[in-house]
């Protein structure tokens, strides 16, 4: 799930992003610095994914219409997913990663 979280980061980034493993999260670095706008916790059954973004509200909304848990966490959107809901809303998903990005690129 993480490659495919990589691969929407990047489809978007300006700077491409790898994944940079810790111990309790996987973060995002672009070669200098670590950049973790959005990170991920992976459990066995499920993952966490933090995602900052403005007007966190709609997007709770929006995800939580798909089935999807999803909360505000200090500056960030938590959503628990499983690896077949992150298949069956590629789109949303995507869509909220790159208002992530956009926000982290300036724009």
């Amino acid at each position: 799930m993480a490659d495919d979280i990589l691969n929407m980061i990047n489809a978007n980034a300006n700077t491409q992003q790898n994944l940079n493993y810790n111990k309790y999260y996987i973060g995002l670095h672009d070669g200098i610095k670590s950049r973790n706008f959005i990170y991920i916790k992976p459990k066995k059954q499920f993952t966490h994914l933090f995602i900052e973004v403005d007007e966190k509200e709609n997007w709770i909304e929006q995800i939580e219409e798909k089935g999807i848990s999803a909360s505000i966490y200090k500056k960030f959107i938590q959503l628990t997913l499983t690896p077949e809901q992150l298949k069956e809303n590629n789109e949303l998903i995507g869509k909220l990663i790159e208002e992530a990005v956009k926000k982290y690129n300036g724009n």
